[in-house]
């Protein structure tokens, strides 16, 4: 099934601020749409797209209907995208939509992913079809396999470091539709494998902390992987501003490990983040900068707090406390990635794969399956459950280096052919015979392997025998 479409709802021209909505698609992934007051011209689909000029992925959801010719204003289209309450539907004010019978019995597979976070990964990931099909895709991008029977797919991530997350899992099963495009989005979240983390506690301004009094305290303590608390205070207003896990919707949102505001910019940092003003409903978007230019009640540190929305800014040297900025140590950990490929004939159902002879995970034939935690060391990896009419390229044991914060891959290619089966031979019943008589012997046999020509031998039990050969199966006969 096919449905294509160009055109426009509402009202007026598409130049920003008018009430007009365009579109431009061909892909399809259901035949019916309850959104037609006859389904069966309708067809509805799912799909992630970018949003032009912002680095967000949207999940969203079409559905149309094909209810007369071009320019009959018959048609409809609806477009909505629930994770930010969008949705617009109506008769179209001109174009067409056509939904048609596709014919090709293949279709492709549209993997993008998104990632998001701290110490994201230096080089692109790897999507993987059915164990044996890859490509490189970068951290935030999209890649499109062609040629695809339409049929079930599995299609893995791998690459994805131990410092970062995937939302759906490295591993996803799609349907691929005829003549149409499937599509299996990852959503990937990174934290920190090493960096900067900010604390300080103290004041900035004069007098002491009182009401009306034009001083602001603080206490923070910021890491690189987003994590963090922040109070902040000014006497001279009423309320404070408080990020933590006992106020839901706060949080750091961006981290900088250094910053212009001090003299010497290696010695600072800034962070962003969003606040809840204690006792008001609001929230503000607010950001941080510090330098840690000398110890302990030496007044040289400096602090600054900015929130834009509401044209607040303070800042200042330090009149009491201190503000500390060090590094963080990286993880002594990794994981591995086990891969396999499986090609041939009288194919198994599955492996188990072990790492270090102790921990194993089931590995479909044509999957992968990925160990996390392991020591940043050499660790060794077995593949087993593998019948004796199968090999494995290499061997089933191999030994791979886990790298700290990283990822080390395995690869398994297993060849199978059918095993060899012996014949079934008939003879028929037994028999009486008379001494002196011809008797003629007739057998029949089958071979499953098929893999001929077959010799025989019939033993007459008077210590004589006959032997011969045939190119098919089927019967033999031979007389004494």
């Amino acid at each position: 099934m096919e449905v294509t479409g160009l055109g426009q709802l509402g009202t007026g021209s598409p130049s920003a601020g008018n009430n007009v909505q365009t579109f431009d698609w061909i892909t399809a992934f259901r035949t019916s749409s309850t959104a037609c007051s006859d389904p069966t011209k309708g067809a509805e689909f799912d799909g992630t797209g970018q949003v032009f000029g912002e680095t967000e992925m949207v999940n969203f959801t079409v559905a149309v209907c094909d209810n007369g010719p071009a320019g009959s204003g018959l048609d409809f289209f609806s477009f909505s995208a629930p994770s930010i309450n969008y949705s617009k539907s109506a008769t179209l004010t001109s174009g067409d939509i056509t939904k048609s019978t596709g014919s090709s019995s293949t279709g492709s597979l549209l993997v993008s992913t998104s990632t998001s976070g701290t110490s994201l990964p230096a080089s692109s990931y790897t999507a993987t079809v059915d164990g044996a099909t890859s490509q490189p895709i970068g951290i935030n991008s999209r890649v499109t396999f062609t040629g695809l029977t339409a049929t079930s797919h599995t299609v893995a991530l791998n690459g994805v470091p131990t410092n970062c997350t995937v939302r759906e899992g490295t591993s996803q099963t799609v349907t691929v539709p005829t003549g149409g495009t499937a599509t299996a989005a990852f959503s990937v979240s990174c934290t920190a494998t090493s960096g900067v983390e900010v604390s300080g506690t103290g004041q900035i301004g004069p007098g002491s902390p009182t009401a009306g009094s034009n001083l602001q305290t603080f206490t923070f303590d910021v890491k690189s992987d987003l994590s963090g608390t922040l109070t902040y205070t000014d006497y001279s207003i009423p309320g404070s501003l408080q990020v933590g896990p006992t106020f839901p919707g706060t949080g750091i949102t961006a981290l900088r490990t250094s910053s212009n505001a001090c003299s010497d910019p290696t010695k600072g940092a800034e962070f962003d983040g969003t606040g809840q003003v204690v006792g008001e409903a609001e929230q503000l978007n607010f950001t941080v900068a510090v330098c840690d230019n000398g110890p302990a009640g030496s007044g040289l540190d400096f602090f600054s707090f900015s929130a834009p929305s509401i044209s607040y800014s303070k800042s200042g040297m330090l009149t009491g406390g201190d503000i500390v900025k060090s590094t963080t140590s990286s993880p002594t950990t990794g994981q591995l990635t086990v891969t396999t490929t499986t090609t041939g004939t009288s194919l198994p159902s599955g492996y188990t794969v072990t790492v270090d002879g102790t921990t194993s995970q089931s590995i479909g034939i044509k999957s992968s399956v990925t160990f996390t935690g392991l020591t940043a060391t050499s660790h060794t990896v077995a593949l087993s459950g593998v019948p004796t009419n199968c090999s494995v390229s290499g061997g089933t044991s191999r030994t791979v280096t886990v790298p700290s914060g990283g990822t080390a891959t395995v690869s398994y290619s297993v060849t199978c052919a059918t095993p060899n089966q012996p014949p079934t031979v008939n003879a028929g019943s037994d028999e009486t015979v008379l001494l002196g008589i011809l008797y003629t012997e007739t057998a029949s046999f089958s071979d499953p392997n098929n893999d001929g020509p077959w010799s025989y031998t019939i033993n007459w039990g008077d210590g004589s025998s006959t032997s011969g050969s045939t190119s098919s199966q089927g019967t033999i006969s031979a007389s004494h």
